[in-house]
């Protein structure tokens, strides 16, 4: 079984996290290990997720300013790394 980890912001009310939540839901769990990490916990589209899809988070308070500091250091990373 391969271990997939997906890392957003957070599971907010935005296509890229519905497109997220889609993608897992679909996903064969038989050959994979899924688990969605983001850095704020809730989220309108997280209630949307499979039982069996593990969803962790690193904060549980959302900070607007932390949100936007940690979303622009995470593209700016992707960026550098590409």
């Amino acid at each position: 079984m391969t271990k997939i980890l997906f890392m957003i912001p957070n599971l907010s009310h935005s296509g890229a996290e519905k497109v997220l939540v889609n993608l897992v839901n679909n996903m064969d769990r038989n050959k994979f290990d899924i688990t969605v990490q983001t850095l704020f916990a809730g989220g309108v589209n997280e209630q949307f997720l499979k039982k069996d899809i593990k969803c962790k988070y690193c904060y549980k308070k959302h900070l607007k300013a932390t949100a936007k500091f940690c979303s622009c250091f995470l593209r700016r990373r992707f960026i550098k790394s590409t």
